[in-house]
């Protein structure tokens, strides 16, 4: 999770006010936990309240942004008896795979190669004596690791690289991570909507007879950017049965983690721009709090 502090812009863009759905509730119900430590600003409202003379007005906003890339990183290892060797055998299938990825219109500008590691690899050797053995530690060989960043604009191929890297006998997809490129006007249009609403809060409340005052007030700002990795619960579905085995042993089987997505509760929020998400998106929250010094009549 991403903190930022900002100042106070423009832009707009598609909202819904007060959006609330109802989910049917499936296997999630053994629901064992979250990656993401994001809370909503509910207990931080309750903990300052108004005043006779000081008036708090809170507005959350929540947007829903699709990526705009997504970048891929594969772990790839490879070990050989000598470094020239190892080396040898670790480029040409990196090259391999390099040069099938073409066929997706991935080209050498959007693939990174990077240098993690170099190693020697050891084993034991056993030294016989007449009452005893001693086993002994050698150098057998190195191992070499790297990482191979992919950027693609299509997500649903990434499936596909990971079944083409097979090929290479490259395994281990290590992360995905999700970018989206104009940050600045997401930010921008998030705090002009924040701002409006605003704006529509106190003036309902002069309208119903309250009298702020303008020249003594403060406002407090405070952002987040929460991406899809955040966001994922796992939970493992099962009833047990119960017997009477007395002294026998007994095999349990190996249950299944699910892991699934979990968007941020738009109860939580005033407003949701994009409420409609399909597929895992980046969720860029904005929290506004203004205090107002109350006129006396």
């Amino acid at each position: 999770m991403k903190t930022s502090s900002i100042l106070i812009l423009c832009f707009v863009s598609l909202i819904v006010y007060n959006s609330a759905f109802s989910q049917s509730m499936g296997n999630s119900n053994y629901n064992t936990g979250s990656n993401s430590n994001f809370k909503s600003n509910k207990a931080r409202n309750l903990a300052t309240n108004n005043s006779d003379s000081v008036m708090f007005i809170d507005v959350h906003t929540l947007m829903n942004v699709k990526p705009d890339y997504y970048i891929a990183m594969f772990n790839i290892s490879q070990s050989a008896a000598s470094i020239a060797e190892c080396n040898s055998l670790l480029t040409k299938r990196i090259s391999g795979f390099i040069e099938k990825l073409q066929t997706f219109g991935i080209g050498e500008r959007d693939i990174y190669i990077d240098f993690i590691s170099q190693i020697p690899e050891f084993e034991y050797q056993t030294e016989k004596k007449v009452f005893s053995k001693t086993y002994n530690e050698i150098p057998v060989g190195f191992e070499i690791q790297k990482n191979i960043h992919i950027k693609t604009k299509d997500g649903k191929l990434i499936s596909q690289i990971i079944s083409m890297a097979a090929e290479f006998e490259i395994y281990d997809l290590a992360k995905v991570d999700c970018v989206a490129e104009n940050n600045q006007q997401i930010v921008d249009s998030l705090r002009k909507t924040t701002i409006d609403y605003l704006n529509k809060k106190t003036e309902m409340l002069k309208k119903s007879g309250v009298v702020l005052n303008y020249t003594f007030y403060t406002i407090d700002e405070e952002m987040f950017t929460i991406y899809p990795d955040e966001r994922y619960k796992a939970y493992t579905s099962y009833n047990s049965s119960s017997a009477n085995t007395g002294k026998s042993k007994v095999n349990n089987a190996n249950k299944k983690t699910t892991y699934y997505y979990s968007r941020l509760e738009y109860s939580d929020f005033d407003i949701v721009i994009s409420p409609v998400i399909l597929e895992p998106a980046i969720q860029y929250t904005y929290y506004l709090r203004a205090k107002y010094v109350l006129k006396r009549k």
